[in-house]
């Protein structure tokens, strides 16, 4: 449960610094990433009231937010940020699926049973087996969730390792470079720590996830340094 904890207090202190941000910009790709960053953040609160008060009801939130929506909406941001001013009608396309898949799922979810014995069970684990995916419904759910995700870590990674590459041959700030490649790094790890829950690798899942976040914030912070901004 420690890593869970590292995890509130890093993307707390991220999500103050990014909402910070959005509220004075009103620059499309800082909104989606800081819905983004509140999704975790609320997410890993959910978590915590799940295992410390056995609520299904925190489960599902946890799982709605932190497995099914948070990597979308980054995505979302990343799209904004590559083609929101070249390829607006893309950007809308993308944001209208988002929408749909996510109001979906979060039906599905909703209609789902939870695995009380599982849930009782959570402390320390992800709870990948809190949900059964057995059924149309689960079925549903489950690739509901895979298309969000897939969406939301290749937009995130691909834009952010571009955006590196851009930065590298172009001669700009290192830091530019540098903190889009971390946030790609850290996204891939978030990535990482969901894929090993899923195919029985669980113990690693909130240490990856804490050490993904950690690196996010890093690369965001890189890129947002006052020199950074002046020198780009």
């Amino acid at each position: 449960m420690i890593f869970a904890w590292l995890q509130l207090l890093v993307v707390a202190l991220f999500s103050i610094s990014v909402v910070r941000k959005a509220l004075r910009s009103p620059w499309p790709p800082m909104r989606w990433w800081a819905a983004a960053i509140v999704m975790g953040l609320v997410a890993t609160l959910a978590y915590l009231g799940a295992v410390y008060f056995t609520n299904p009801w925190f489960f599902r939130l946890y799982y709605l937010l932190g497995a099914m929506w948070m990597a979308a909406y980054m995505g979302l941001g990343s799209l904004h940020l590559e083609w929101g001013q070249r390829r607006p009608s893309l950007v809308k396309g993308a944001v209208a699926g988002v929408l749909a898949l996510s109001l979906l799922g979060a039906l599905l979810l909703a209609l789902l049973p939870v695995d009380e014995g599982a849930l009782l069970t959570l402390a320390g684990q992800p709870g990948t087996g809190v949900i059964p995916h057995q059924g149309t419904l689960g079925l549903l759910w489950l690739l509901d969730t895979i298309l969000l995700n897939t969406f939301g870590l290749l937009a995130v990674m691909l834009v952010a390792a571009a955006s590196a590459w851009r930065a590298y041959t172009a001669r700009a700030p290192r830091r530019v470079a540098v903190g889009n490649s971390l946030i790609a790094l850290g996204v891939l790890l978030l990535g990482a720590a969901g894929t090993a829950a899923r195919v029985g690798f669980p113990g690693a899942f909130w240490a990856t996830m804490a050490v993904g976040w950690i690196v996010i914030y890093s690369g965001f912070n890189a890129i947002g340094s006052r020199s950074a901004n002046r020198r780009s």
